[in-house]
């Protein structure tokens, strides 16, 4: 249970978290200014509005999610998710493709030639990139009466490598990375600083994830994400409705603890799929919601591949319905190499085409070229009666490469498998996604 501790009475208990590690693994000799451990601003978690706690960007009058920038996100999180779900049929499935295309996109700030068309192209375009900062603004002021909080953090071997300072620059004004520096080839403490950042910005969710085999002899670059979001849901369900229902599952019915509400939720239903949204925060603002769709006819599989796409795009008529859905509390520890690939990134994984050059150099050397040795996602999710909590956490190596219907009734009973996603703002940022096949 999270304890809460906003200024103002509060009733938030479950929230959602995401944390996003990547890591570039490089060789050679250098160093960087200090052997620093990043530190938490004071304001983690301690007052009533969101917070951005490391190097806060600028407020800006110009700061929104833009049109162009959810649409970059959103077709990214599709195709990232149909991408791991084809590799996980029929399970259940949680990631943050919000905090996976924040890392993809520091990494592509450092690459070019091929592999950074490649990136740019699965992350749907420059905008990822250039938009990321205001968009970010704009989520951490949607709702007060909502926890969310976003930090970048970047850790380099200080004791042979130097972060390029034009890289170094960059990820800080668009992304608001802070740098700091560790000593790599101590893997169990440099481990520890990690893992106590995680504690930190998780609220203690994640224990340990990152392991000092992570760390390969010739690491360079920790650049780490983490995203907390803590609320209740607009409208609770009530706990006196939760009973044991059958849940129509990959592996046959099984029974749930299927939650109800009376309370009319925003619902949709053609021929393809069945959708509602169950709205959080107490302020009325309808700024984060987790946002299902139940389909109809075919497979999760066909939905995410043919149907998804368009159906988180549409704006549909407004219709008000109750709702039965399942509890549902399930992880995924994912190697997410082969969705990368399947989205067309390659050239990144490829230690012989040189096109990761920004980042970092060696001391005394102009320069170092980097690729991405292994991509690993940890996540955790939990819905319940008064909201939802979760946890992800990824990896990313990285190696040197000079080195080796309508009409229907408007209630919806959730009883089969559905796709998820928790987005935000007027244009439905996705933050998570997965899906639901055994609650």
């Amino acid at each position: 249970m999270v304890e809460c501790r906003n200024v103002q009475k509060c009733t938030i208990r479950n929230g959602i978290c995401a944390f996003l590690v990547v890591t570039f693994m490089i060789t050679g000799t250098g160093c960087v200014d200090t052997h620093d451990e990043i530190r938490s601003d004071p304001r983690n978690i301690s007052n009533n509005r969101t917070s951005f706690i490391y190097n806060a960007i600028p407020d800006s009058v110009l700061a929104y999610i833009s049109p162009e920038y959810s649409t970059a996100i959103n077709t990214f999180a599709v195709k990232l998710t149909q991408a791991v779900y084809s590799e996980n049929v029929n399970k259940n499935l949680v990631i943050s493709p919000f905090s996976v295309s924040r890392n993809l996109s520091a990494i592509t700030t450092g690459a070019n030639g091929i592999a950074k068309q490649e990136l740019l192209q699965a992350l749907g375009g420059q905008a990822a990139i250039d938009q990321a900062a205001n968009a970010l603004r704009d989520l951490l002021n949607g709702d007060n009466s909502v926890i969310l909080q976003c930090a970048d953090a970047l850790w380099i071997d200080s004791m042979r490598y130097v972060l390029n300072p034009s890289y170094k620059t960059e990820i800080n004004k668009k992304f608001g990375v802070e740098v700091a520096g560790l000593d790599l080839q101590n893997k169990t403490a440099s481990s520890l600083v990690i893992n106590r950042w995680i504690d930190r910005n998780t609220n203690n969710y994640v224990a340990n994830i990152f392991k000092p085999s992570m760390i390969q002899d010739n690491s360079a670059i920790v650049l780490v994400n983490a995203i907390y979001f803590e609320a209740d849901w607009k409208s609770p369900f009530d706990i006196e409705k939760t009973r044991s229902e059958p849940f129509n599952s990959p592996d046959g019915a099984v029974n749930v603890d299927m939650m109800g509400s009376d309370y009319g939720f925003m619902t949709y239903k053609d021929s393809s799929y069945q959708n509602v949204k169950v709205y959080y925060g107490t302020k009325g603002k309808d700024y984060f919601c987790l946002d299902i769709y139940m389909p109809i006819k075919g497979s999760i599989e066909s939905f995410l591949d043919s149907v998804c796409q368009t159906a988180i795009a549409a704006v549909h008529e407004k219709s008000f319905g109750a709702l039965r859905m399942p509890r549902f509390f399930f992880e995924s520890d994912l190697d997410l190499v082969p969705s990368l690939r399947k989205l067309g990134i390659n050239e990144a994984f490829n230690q012989s085409t040189h096109d990761i050059p920004g980042i970092a150099s060696y001391k005394d050397t102009s320069v170092t070229f980097l690729y991405i040795q292994s991509v690993n996602h940890y996540a955790k999710i939990k819905a319940d009666e008064e909201g939802t909590k979760a946890v992800a956490v990824t990896n990313t190596i990285m190696g040197d490469a000079t080195c080796s219907g309508g009409g229907d009734s408007p209630d919806i009973v959730l009883d089969k498998p559905f796709v998820y996603f928790i987005r935000a703002g007027q244009n439905g940022l996705v933050l998570f996604s997965g899906v639901v096949n055994k609650p």
